[in-house]
């Protein structure tokens, strides 16, 4: 019996050893790993690049309303209403893309001429906003003034979010092929050699806002009204946007 715990005991102790051996083991191999590191940090070269990349606009995003004068808060509004449901009516017809509605307004008018100033009316807007292709901007904003639309606000482009998001890919990636080629000339330079990247930082990635464009508003939205079926179509040019990348890459050299 005494034979069997002594044997016991003898393979705990072993399987003890064997542990702290493996464990000892490994903190040689982290505190190599770490000098290591340490020693490549030593030799290094940090160099920064820039990418660009061009791409087309492909969507226009509108915005655009109907405006009324009266001499009544009631009946600005109640021509608002109108001339409105007209105009969303067509554009729901028109399968536009995000259609809603961006503002809404009624206020007095007054002449300040005279003093006190004299109450000459209400005026009163609503307004919406929308996206379609590019190829369809120009005969959209010419039937809208056709059916009731008074005013466009704003005209903008934009790129579908796939065509950006690949387009800032590839800048970062060109960044990073010129901080290599960077940091290759001067270690070079140096006599030494290129090794491989041991830190990557994406340090800012520009994505421009959709372009502005000249719009048309008010009286010559209106004056296209009565004779819009003898009038060309408005061109509509797409734009030309540029995403940026800047990384700072540090290379070990040897």
């Amino acid at each position: 019996m005494a034979d069997d715990v002594f044997d016991v005991d003898n393979e705990t102790s072993s399987a003890m050893i064997s542990a702290s051996s493996i464990a000892f083991l490994f903190t040689a191999c982290l505190i190599a790993s770490i000098r290591a590191e340490s020693d490549c940090m030593r030799h290094v070269v940090i160099a920064t690049g820039v990418g660009r990349r061009s791409y087309k606009t492909s969507v226009a995003m509108i915005q655009l309303g109907v405006q009324e004068t009266g001499p009544t808060a009631r009946d600005v509004q109640a021509e608002v209403a109108g001339s409105s449901s007209k105009l969303m009516d067509f554009l729901k017809s028109q399968h536009v893309n995000k259609l809603q509605t961006t503002a809404v307004s009624l206020y007095p008018t007054y002449d300040y001429r005279s003093n006190p100033r004299k109450l000459t009316g209400y005026s009163g807007s609503n307004t919406v906003s929308f996206e379609v292709p590019i190829a369809r901007a120009g005969m959209l904003l010419d039937a809208s003034v056709r059916h009731g639309a008074t005013m466009v606000q704003s005209l903008s482009f934009r790129a579908s979010s796939l065509v950006s998001t690949n387009a800032r890919r590839y800048a970062i990636r060109d960044a990073v092929i010129r901080a290599r080629i960077e940091a290759r000339t001067a270690v070079f330079s140096l006599g030494r050699v290129l090794g491989n990247p041991v830190f990557v930082k994406v340090t800012d990635s520009y994505i421009p806002r959709p372009v502005s464009a000249p719009t048309m508003t008010g009286s010559f939205a209106l004056a296209r009204t009565d004779g819009a079926h003898t009038q060309p179509t408005t061109p509509i040019v797409a734009s030309v946007q540029t995403v940026r990348a800047y990384v700072t890459v540090t290379f070990a050299t040897y």
